[in-house]
């Protein structure tokens, strides 16, 4: 992995995983970050999800348990199961 000063513009989400190795959503929108996350999941990148993780704990889940090789999130330092029992909780 390598970090660029400044990143060439992509007209597309799939152009810019074409040439990425990795991608940091950083919107405060976290209504949004499910759908953002699983562009980038599904592409097989590393991924950085900035707080909040998600807009409810459905998402958290589903952004969670996904088919990510790895994944960072700011914040809440948890796992799935930690995640599942905050849920549980109420």
């Amino acid at each position: 992995l390598g970090f660029l000063e400044h990143a060439p513009e992509a007209g597309s989400v799939d152009e810019l995983l074409r040439n990425c190795d990795a991608v940091m959503i950083m919107s405060l929108d976290g209504r949004k970050h499910l759908e953002q996350a699983t562009q980038v999941l599904k592409a097989g990148k590393r991924l950085y999800i900035g707080r909040p993780l998600a807009a409810s704990l459905g998402d958290a889940v589903a952004i969670m348990f996904s088919n990510c090789p790895e994944f960072v999130f700011a914040w809440l330092a948890v796992g799935p199961e930690e995640v599942v029992q905050l849920g549980e909780a109420g």
